[in-house]
């Protein structure tokens, strides 16, 4: 992989995979395939690559944009899952429908967290130390007008 290599390789890595079908297509093309309906294993056999070479080969040159068009297209799916919902005229259909439409849920809580994510709660933790605790409880006596001596002779 170039992008693992030692910086004195990469040129003659550049050469010896200038023929490979991979370095032939830019990533924006197969972005632009993607946006278009393809799935990255039609995309991939169209190539003959493996669609693992072109996840990674989307993940390592582009991954923002990459992440971009799978939220992109998660939410082309969840509204095509709605529908589906919708028009469901049996069990079977609908349990389907619903099943896809967990999945896009699911993709873009994790590809588009600031709009689809779930807030998290806010949890605010307090450490106080046993003498912050100890000048804590002689304020409060004082204030209710105890003392050490008066609390022994009570019990």
């Amino acid at each position: 992989m170039a992008e693992d290599a030692e910086p004195s390789w990469t040129k003659g890595l550049a050469v010896m995979n200038a023929d490979k079908p991979l370095a032939q297509v830019e990533a924006e093309a197969i972005l632009a395939r993607y946006e278009g309906g393809e799935t990255i294993a039609e995309i991939a056999k169209d190539l003959g690559v493996t669609h693992q070479a072109l996840y990674r080969k989307l993940l390592v040159e582009h991954p923002e944009n990459w992440k971009r068009y799978k939220a992109a297209r998660a939410l082309t799916d969840f509204e095509e899952c709605r529908e589906d919902l919708k028009s469901a005229q049996d069990g079977l259909s609908l349990g389907r429908a619903r099943e896809s439409a967990r999945l896009a849920m699911w993709e873009l809580e994790r590809l588009a967290k600031p709009i689809y994510g779930q807030d998290q709660p806010q949890v605010t933790v307090n450490i106080v130390s046993g003498e912050q605790v100890q000048a804590r409880i002689a304020e409060l006596e004082q204030q209710l007008g105890l003392d050490k001596n008066t609390l022994i002779e009570q019990v």
